[in-house]
């Protein structure tokens, strides 16, 4: 018995730290959660660069792993559409990881990346293997090659979910097009909305979408943006949702996987064709 009254303190403070953590972690979700409707886009995608510096500053490097390897939806897509020569363009290459693996096999790669260290270490892999590829510093948000330059451009990662608001990647993939010569191929990864919707998401979504409404917010954030992992991600609530986003834009979608999160695009002639001064 007196075992029994003197753990019974214990449990009672054990017990009120779980509630209380449960209600900071809720609180935590939900001034997360409001950061898309409250930041600008230029604000959104800052952090997203941020967050992938930190990652490579702090990450190990691991080639031995086979970091020279493509995920295989990734493979999926190279032997489906025989990608083996031309000219590609990867986007947020990191370490170098796709465009390693894709010099290997005939194709002539430029990788571009925010971030110098991975660019530099990469290039140095490159250089140590006798890969031809090629890495800048640069962001994929604002690409600074001349319009036809590629017959390929791939952003892994779910890396279009990155970009903030349905007009800020519409308008990105204009831009996209003038990159690709005609019916060159655009490969992009993106997120899908996978969890369930709870009433707590419900009530967030639709308090964030009031407060996108006032003076100074982000009245292009819309449901399905959120802040995960430390920066912004939109996770798209439906196929529906993607396709007419991309249809909008002027894409032609010749694959979209959603449960392994790709999509392959074309643009016609008239899209691809660089706008007239």
């Amino acid at each position: 018995m007196r075992m029994r009254l003197a753990s019974m303190p214990v449990y009672l403070c054990a017990r009120c730290c779980e509630l209380a953590a449960v209600t900071l972690y809720r609180l935590a979700n939900l001034f997360s959660g409001l950061l898309p409707a409250l930041l600008t886009s230029a604000q959104l995608s800052t952090r997203v660069i941020r967050n992938y510096q930190t990652a490579y500053e702090t990450e190990p490097l691991a080639y031995d792993r086979g970091d020279e390897m493509l995920d295989p939806w990734e493979a999926v897509v190279v032997e489906r559409y025989q990608i083996r020569s031309g000219r590609m363009l990867v986007m947020g290459s990191g370490w170098g990881r796709e465009a390693l693996a894709l010099a290997r096999k005939g194709l002539t790669v430029v990788g571009i990346d925010t971030s110098f260290l991975a660019i530099t270490t990469a290039q140095a892999r490159a250089r140590e293997t006798g890969i031809p590829a090629h890495f800048h510093q640069a962001s994929f948000l604002d690409l600074p090659y001349k319009p036809h330059s590629f017959d390929y451009v791939l952003l892994s990662s779910s890396m279009y979910s990155t970009i903030p608001g349905r007009s800020g990647r519409q308008s990105w993939l204009r831009t996209l097009r003038r990159q690709l010569k005609p019916d060159g191929h655009a490969i992009l990864s993106f997120a899908l909305e996978l969890s369930p919707r709870t009433g707590f998401k419900t009530a967030r979504t639709s308090l964030s979408i009031a407060v996108s409404k006032l003076p100074g917010a982000n009245p292009a954030y819309q449901p399905g943006d959120e802040s995960l992992a430390g920066h912004f991600m939109h996770l798209f609530q439906t196929e529906d949702e993607l396709r007419t986003e991309l249809a909008e834009a002027g894409a032609t979608i010749h694959d979209l996987n959603p449960a392994r999160g790709y999509v392959v695009l074309t643009f016609d002639e008239a899209a691809n064709a660089s706008p007239v001064a």
